[in-house]
């Protein structure tokens, strides 16, 4: 009886532990910014950039052609309030940058040329196939007006990965919101 009993209530605690862990939600943090010569304010293309938080590697991106990068992250993923930035380039230092949580969007990543070229090119190759070769090196959010419409049948629920918030495939449709980003509810 006593084993019943044990079991039970061992079986009962996994199963709200469980529940517990899968409705964490978080607030989605948008990480985005340039990178620049430091002297010249030129942009700088297809920079390599891993995102830390504490010593856990959060992702590695690159910025696009125009040197913009943009990386979405939720914040339940996340173990502290600050962010780390390496960035990595044939002929510029590899520097770090420490950022903020709430503070880093149209960030401005100013990076230093080196002068005696410590990283090297071959490096860099192969840091960027390793880690980020069949990533779009264009990652903003699309400038493009969805063709989805309101239907009158389209009850289905969706919820958003990051925040939990619940919304109608109407609701979507209407505020023309990124259906990646949603995950629907049976």
């Amino acid at each position: 009886m006593k084993n019943s009993i044990v079991i039970i209530i061992l079986t009962l605690t996994a199963l709200f532990s469980k529940g517990q862990v899968a409705d964490e939600v978080g607030k989605l943090i948008e990480i985005s910014g340039w990178t620049i010569d430091k002297n010249t304010n030129d942009t700088l293309a297809l920079v390599a950039i891993e995102v830390f938080n504490g010593s856990n590697r959060v992702d590695v991106i690159k910025s696009d052609l125009f040197g913009y990068f943009y990386l979405p992250v939720c914040s339940s993923n996340l173990k502290n309030d600050s962010l780390t930035i390496k960035v990595l380039y044939p002929n510029y230092l590899n520097e770090f940058f420490i950022f903020h949580v709430e503070s880093v969007t149209n960030l401005t990543i100013e990076m230093t040329m080196d002068v005696t070229s410590k990283v090297d090119k071959a490096v860099y190759r192969d840091f960027y196939s390793a880690n980020i070769m069949y990533r779009c090196a264009d990652l903003r959010p699309p400038e493009w007006k969805p063709n989805l419409k309101p239907t009158k049948r389209a009850k289905k629920k969706y919820k958003h990965y990051c925040t939990g918030e619940i919304k109608t495939y109407n609701d979507l449709a209407i505020g023309e919101y990124d259906f990646n980003d949603w995950i629907e509810i049976k």
